[in-house]
This record gives structure tokens, sequence and C-alpha cells, in this order.
């Protein structure tokens, strides 16, 4: 147990401890080790990294990744990589040596199977990228590109998409199409060519007017695995903007800007793809979906409008308005933009979550939680506003990663929901007298609560304290069950795994304080 009255953790010397149905929501520890690695060593003398990376399956298996991030070294790069049942056991190890994590592509799991990327060789420009399944029979490399190679099969590979019948890789080139989506399947482990700036629409493929790009910093997951084995994907085709599904041989439409139109009123024309990046967008198990799209209005006095819309049992709603631009792109109004921004969520009843940035937040990017319950947008985590969780732990949420703008690496929040819509995701918080990334809970009844975060001492097993170092966007999981799981790197170099099961908001009250204190909330509009 961790960070619990029965463990006496502390932070700054508060007691914090949540309960609910007689058991206290704490840290249990599944696996902690220590550096075998003098990664001090390392940071002092050249740009490195040390990342701890975490997810858990629906099923409750854990994946577990520790790498350094090493640039211009020939050796001493390190990947480690173990999974573990659903009770905690470790089901295997792999180490592979001068190589570190690939941290474009997301540690995920689907259908029982972990699946992670790694880069290979002597120097950043010209590590090889590599895609790995670990499934009952052992880890198996199934995907390889070399960027320097005369003979690459692809060319400028931005993006991996894990999807259960095989993975759709986003490149700048394959086989004489530019631009193009490939499709490896699964089963046979053959590619095949889905969509195109190449080609033209047709029953094998579909044409792309063009290819929007995920930023090249972040993970890739701006496409959604459906639950039947699929890929939802917002494309720019040669017949108009579209939501569409690709099912393994070949797409079916969702939602084309003819419905977006239908639902907006005012809206003449509508786009769903994104502009300079892709839109969000997001899909649960029941095949809801929910987006982002851009309009043209009939209203003279505004340019184009960004708008929320939930499709949800087959009926497409506009669910609120986000962003106006009146007059010109410079004079905006409402709340977030989507630029750089790319998380979105949907849980199983509905409940939408999203990160998008306040417009015109300078020098620093300011990203707010924002949330549809089915009748209005509200701001779950407004930036620089102080708030007190049912832990107990006053903060202030500062909403944004790095202290100056810098575009490249914008993409650097992850937000996730379990069924009943309680949300969890990071951001760069100050609590305790010190600033640093924490890991946040949004809970079902509203409040925003601070989980962890760098800076705090962590009991790793048996009262062991140790103080965090590192809690960024690769580091924690939640499923479906409220099951979250988070990988830590301590100020000693040592690293671990360890799991919370998020409970019911109802049950939860506050060891040793008087009361629950909510946070504050705003609406939008």
């Amino acid at each position: 147990m961790n960070l619990c009255a029965l463990s006496s953790s502390l932070v700054a010397g508060v007691l914090l401890c949540s309960v609910s149905s007689g058991a206290v929501m704490s840290w249990n520890t599944v696996d902690h080790f220590e550096a075998s690695i003098d990664y001090g060593e390392l940071e002092k003398n050249q740009e490195a990294y040390h990342y701890a990376m975490a997810a858990i399956g629906d099923d409750g298996q854990i994946g577990f990744v520790d790498t350094v991030d090493l640039y211009d070294v020939d050796s001493d790069s390190r990947m480690l990589v173990k999974r573990f049942d659903s009770d905690g056991n470790i089901g295997g190890t792999v180490l592979y040596e001068e190589t570190q994590a690939w941290l474009h592509t997301k540690l995920q799991w689907m259908n029982g199977n972990l699946y992670f990327g790694s880069k290979s060789g002597s120097l950043a420009e010209d590590r090889a990228n590599l895609y790995y399944e670990w499934n009952d029979g052992g880890v198996s490399e199934i995907y390889r590109n070399e960027p320097g190679a005369s003979d690459a099969v692809d060319k400028g590979v931005t993006g991996i998409y894990q999807m259960g019948m095989g993975t759709v890789r986003q490149v700048g080139a394959h086989q004489g199409y530019d631009d193009a989506f490939v499709y490896r399947s699964a089963e046979t482990g053959e590619d095949r060519v889905i969509a195109s700036t190449s080609t033209t629409s047709s029953e094998d493929r579909l044409g792309l007017q063009v290819m929007l790009r995920p930023n090249p910093e972040g993970m890739t997951e701006i496409y959604k695995p459906s639950a039947d084995g699929g890929l939802v994907m917002g494309l720019r085709t040669d017949e108009g903007s579209k939501i569409v599904k690709f099912n393994g041989e070949g797409f079916e439409t969702l939602v084309t800007g003819e419905d977006v139109v239908n639902a907006v009123d005012g809206s003449v024309s509508a786009s769903m793809d994104g502009y300079a990046l892709p839109y969000p967008l997001a899909t649960n198990s029941r095949g809801d979906l929910a987006f982002i799209a851009m309009s043209s209005v009939s209203d003279t006095d505004y340019m184009a409008c960004i708008d929320l819309l939930v499709k949800r049992d087959g009926e497409l709603v506009h669910a609120g308005r986000l962003l106006s631009y009146k007059d010109s792109w410079a004079n905006k109004e409402g709340l977030s933009e989507f630029r750089f921004q790319d998380e979105m969520v949907i849980s199983e009843n509905g409940r939408v979550g999203l990160i998008g940035y306040v417009p015109d937040s300078w020098p620093s990017r300011d990203f707010e939680l924002i949330v549809w319950e089915g009748d209005e947008l509200i701001v779950a985590a407004d930036a620089d506003e102080t708030y007190v969780g049912t832990n107990g732990r006053e903060f202030v949420y500062h909403g944004s990663r790095y202290e100056n703008h810098m575009p490249q690496y914008e993409e650097g929040i992850e937000l996730f929901t379990d069924a009943v819509g309680n949300m969890v995701f990071n951001s760069s918080v100050e609590a305790d007298g010190g600033v640093g990334h924490g890991v946040l809970l949004y809970d079902t009844e509203g409040v925003l609560s601070l989980l962890v975060k760098e800076g705090d001492l962590f009991d790793v097993g048996g009262g062991d304290m140790r103080e965090i170092k590192t809690i960024d966007e690769h580091s924690f999981w939640l499923n479906s069950d409220g099951m979250l799981a988070i990988g830590l790197v301590f100020m000693d170099h040592s690293s671990g795994v360890f799991t919370m099961q998020i409970p019911e908001p109802s049950g939860l009250m506050l060891l040793g304080v008087g009361g629950v204190l909510g946070l504050m909330r705003r609406r939008v509009g």
C-alpha cells in the first residue's frame, strides 16, 4: 500500500487517504527495482531522459517500459519491458541494449497482446523504428523502418495505429504512393495501401485531398480503434471531409460534412479532419462517437466556428460551441482551440472529455479539461485556478507543461476515462510549495483531485520512501474498470509500476478532515 494511512505515507507532512465502501483508495506496488545503469552520469554529461511507461488492459494485465532516451550516444541506451498478469505476477521480462523506447508509439494492450515501439541504432537521425507484439508465445517484431536505407519500404513514417485486425501506418510514401495509409493484416502480415493523395476513391482505397500529420513529438492516437476491431479516422477525402471506419476490408462512412450541416444551426459547410493538424475524436465500445468540426456559417459576422458533436445510438447531437472566429482568424471568441492537442474521450455512458488550449495563452500554452454530460459544456480544469480534491490536497492547476510556447512539444497531455466517466489526465500543477507534473482525477461528481506529482515522497513498499522525479504523458493508463496504472522514475534513478483503483466517488471520504471541498467549475457560454 502507498500514500495511505496503513503505510504512513506523507505528502508535505499531511496524511492523505480516500475511502470507498470501507476500502482505502491507495497506491499498490506492482514492481520496483533499483537502477542498473548510472543514469545520473548519463544525464549530467549529455542530453538524456529517463522514462517509465505503464499501460493496463481491460483484463487487468499490465505492461511496463523503463527506458533512457539518449541522443548521439552509441552505447548505454537501454529499454526494459515487463508484463504482469491481472494479479500482479510477473509474466516476462525483455531487455533491449542500445535501444530506447519509440515514444511516438503507444504502449498499449489489444486483444490480450502488448504492443510497443523502439528506436535502435547509433545516432538519433539514423535509428531504425521498430514495433513489437508480445503475445502468449513471446515477443515478435512486426514492423521495422530504417529511415536512412535506400530500400526502405516506407518513407517518413509518422504514425502507427493499432487496431484489432492489424495496424495502419501513416507514411510520406509507400511503393509509389505519396502521403499514404498502409494497412498490415495481423493474419497475413501483408501490406495494402488503403488511402493516399496519389489516387482517387474506389472500392479498394480512398483518395485524399491532403494528409494531416500528427505532431511529430507526441504519441500517435489521433485515430481510434473501434470495438469491432476497426479504426475510426477523420479524413479529407476527394469526396469531402468524412469520419470513416476502416474494417480491414474497406471503409464505412460514419459522418459526412452534410450530416454536420444538418446538426449545427447556421452551418453551411463543415470539415471534421482538421486544419493545421488533425482534430480529435473519441469512440467507446458501444460505437458512440465524439468529434470536433469546423463550420462555415451563414452569419456574415463570423468566418467560422468550432463545435463539439456527439453521435450516440445513431443520433448526431450538436453538444456545444467551443470557438468562433469573428471578422478574422485572429479575432477569437470562446473557449478552446485544437491546433496542437488531440486528446478526447467518451465513456460508456456518454460523458465526453476533451483537452484544448486557451486561445492566445502566451507565452505558455494553457490547457483546460472540458467536459460534456449531455446538457452543457463545463470547464472542469481551469488554468491557474486553485482546487481542493476529495483527498483534501490543495493545488493550483497550471494547465501548461512548459513555461514558454514550444509547438514541437505541444502534445504533452494524455486523457483517459473509465466506463462510468471518471477521467484521469496529466498536467503541470503547484502543490505543497513546489511545481511539477502530476496526474489528476476528475470524477463523476465533478471534483478535480491531484493524485500524485513530481516531488512527492512515495512509498514504494514497506515504508521505503522515494522522491518522484518524472511523470509525463507516457507514464500512466486508466482502464474501463477504473484501475489506474502508473510508471514512476525516482530521484535515485530507481523506477517502478504502481496501481490504484478509482472508486465510486459517492463512497469517498477524507480521513482527518471535517469535510470534502468540491472544485470550482466554469460553465461554457
